[in-house]
């Protein structure tokens, strides 16, 4: 019974694979009007295959629906979100329908993999720049006590090996 239902909810899923994308300018007042453009696409040995195009423009409160009509069944949807001439956003969900509210003063050129600067201040992802490994330094140091100890251990057994 569970793997019905995993297989069903799966199929679902697959079946209904898209955005529902609300954008909001000043004060969260929602932007009628705002084109929209969202091109889908694969990675294939290191080249991004364009894989369709979808277009909306947002209504009245600020929103508009796109349903993939190819869906990427082998994992995690890629896409790019143009908003009209504000700006991209790199999206990457693991299929099914996503909702975004995207406010218009927080568009960023980004990258799928990078958090975006502005989520520091509201509680999202950090930033954060990793420092020099300190087990590089630590194995160093074992190494060179190891090498010490030998050299001793060495010295002594030619002491006794002279007399």
């Amino acid at each position: 019974m569970k793997t019905l239902l995993l297989s069903l909810f799966l199929v679902v899923q697959i079946l209904s694979t898209g955005l529902e994308i609300t954008v909001v300018g000043a004060a969260q007042k929602p932007i009628e009007g705002l084109h929209l453009i969202l091109n889908t696409y694969t990675y294939d040995k290191g080249v991004a295959i364009l894989r369709e195009t979808l277009e909306c423009t947002t209504d009245a409160e600020g929103a508009c629906t796109l349903f993939l009509e190819k869906p990427n069944q082998e994992g995690m949807q890629r896409a790019t979100l143009q908003i009209g001439d504000h700006g991209s956003r790199d999206l990457l969900w693991p299929g099914g329908v996503m909702k975004l509210v995207i406010p218009l003063e927080q568009i960023g050129f980004g990258r799928e993999a990078a958090p975006y600067e502005f989520q520091a201040e509201d509680g999202g992802v950090t930033v954060r720049k990793r420092g020099f490994p300190l087990y590089v330094v630590l194995m160093v140091l074992l190494l060179v006590l190891i090498f010490w100890l030998i050299s001793l251990y060495a010295k002594s057994q030619e002491g006794r090996n002279e007399k």
